[in-house]
């Protein structure tokens, strides 16, 4: 008996449940969208697309939306036009029982941009695909340019961050831009890089990085030991610039192992390598020895030239001490035979 009373309660629930979805789809069917509700991630601070793109974008495929019954919206048709938008990484779209059409948009995050050789420019985003300009909206990122010849249309459909390049690769262009979103990826990952590293210029596949703080030029080198080359600068400006100040160096060197080689602001180079824009420095005790022994050079001739005519005076007056004696000499000769 107790039995067959509880199968008769599970029989009215799941009835009652099944009639109820069945109630609520039939209402769902018949009512109309009554409003729209976009909503955009700006929380890194992005503004590429607005709430008008969206519903732009929606209008052209010829669905209006608001005031269309529900049924007839097709959500996942509405996420596969939006994501199609160069700007937007995600689109979620769903019906609410009150009549709510709910758009959510997650938007690309650009993390670097690229200004080629030829002026042309584009960001490359976290994920590491490329992405282009916007008329919305500029990013603050870090501007990579320089010696790039990488255009957008050509890479546009890759992915940096699984299309891997050693550097000694044989395709050289793909593994500039590849080195490039590893130095970039680098930089947003770190809070003070993202706010200290401005621009970054690429000179035969080295990066010369440029601080917003500090009058000086950070000489990188390629991306290879890219963590440990920021862990290394990152040491250097805790325990030196940080005691010395951020302008007592014009130029940082990281390409040497285990070091940091620096040239002071105001010591004029004279032994220089230029690869790039401005000079790759040797230390300051090396610059220094350079120029004493330029001095001691300068120095030596004058020296020698002193010191010849301090031993002239001794000569001359020798010469004139024998002529002395000649004459002396010349005389008493005279005499002896003039007594002959």
């Amino acid at each position: 008996m107790k039995l067959a009373l509880k199968i008769s309660v599970w029989i009215l629930l799941v009835g009652g449940a099944i009639a109820l979805l069945a109630f609520t789809n039939k209402a769902n069917n018949d009512s109309l969208c009554k409003e729209v509700v976009v909503s955009i991630n700006h929380d890194e601070e992005n503004y590429f697309v607005e709430e008008k793109d969206v519903l732009q974008m929606a209008y052209q495929r010829g669905d209006s939306l608001k005031g269309q019954s529900l049924a007839s919206i097709d959500v996942f048709a509405l996420e596969s036009i939006f994501n199609t938008h160069p700007s937007i990484h995600n689109t979620d779209v769903y019906k609410s029982i009150d009549g709510k059409l709910y758009i959510n948009i997650k938007q690309r995050r650009p993390i670097a941009r690229i200004i080629n050789y030829v002026n042309e420019s584009y960001y490359i985003d976290n994920y590491g695909k490329l992405m282009p300009m916007s008329e919305n909206y500029t990013a603050r990122v870090p501007v990579f340019c320089g010696r790039i010849p990488n255009s957008f249309g050509a890479n546009y459909g890759r992915c940096l961050a699984t299309e891997f390049a050693s550097e000694d690769s044989l395709n050289m262009n793909f593994r500039i831009l590849n080195s490039i979103y590893r130095v970039a990826a680098y930089i947003d990952s770190s809070e003070f890089w993202r706010a200290q590293i401005e621009q970054v210029m690429v000179v035969d596949n080295d990066f010369v990085l440029i601080p917003k703080v500090g009058d000086n030029r950070i000489i990188f080198g390629d991306a290879k030991d890219t963590r440990k080359k920021f862990e290394k600068l990152m040491v250097f400006y805790q325990e030196g610039l940080s005691k010395t100040g951020w302008n007592k160096y014009s130029v940082i060197n990281l390409k040497y192992a285990n070091q940091v080689v620096c040239t002071k602001a105001d010591v004029p180079l004279i032994a220089s390598v230029v690869k790039v824009p401005m000079p790759i420095t040797v230390e300051k005790k090396e610059i220094i020895k350079v120029d004493e022994d330029l001095k001691v050079k300068e120095k030596a001739p004058v020296e020698k030239t002193k010191n010849k005519e301090k031993t002239k005076t001794p000569k001359s007056s020798k010469k004139k001490e024998t002529k002395k004696n000649k004459d002396k000499k010349s005389a008493k000769k005279k005499k002896n035979k003039s007594h002959e």
